[in-house]
């Protein structure tokens, strides 16, 4: 199983929450995700967050559709945290060049992946 959830902050947990409860109720939601109608009710409200594995039962029972919204939701808050982390850093002057090289690296090493995977997609398409 992939590790990227555990790095996904509350406010985007609960805007994943709110994807799902578009298409079913607090009741539904909590039966699929086995857990109490309370515990989703806490999610929206913002008094608690879905733990972590909560979190992958939800992307598990996603639509086509909804997985791919809440691809741009976890996109989107890595991305504002890493931009976040890289102002911290340059800010702080704890980054080094190195630093900021081997992060180009890595991200535009997984870009490319994506992209070729994607490309792949399309001509099977």
């Amino acid at each position: 199983m992939p590790t990227f959830h555990h790095r996904i902050s509350k406010e985007a947990r609960r805007k994943i929450v709110d994807v799902l409860l578009r298409r079913r109720s607090m009741r539904d939601l909590a039966r699929t995700l086995d857990i109490s109608p309370a515990a989703v009710h806490k999610y929206v409200s913002g008094k608690t967050h879905p733990s972590d594995k909560i979190l992958w039962r939800m992307i598990s029972i996603a639509t086509y559709e909804e997985k791919q919204e809440i691809s741009t939701i976890i996109m989107r808050d890595l991305v504002e945290g890493l931009e976040e982390f890289i102002e911290w850093g340059i800010h702080s002057k704890t980054l080094t060049a190195r630093d900021l090289e081997e992060l180009e690296s890595r991200l535009i090493g997984a870009s490319l992946r994506a992209l070729g995977e994607a490309r792949k997609i399309i001509v099977k398409t």
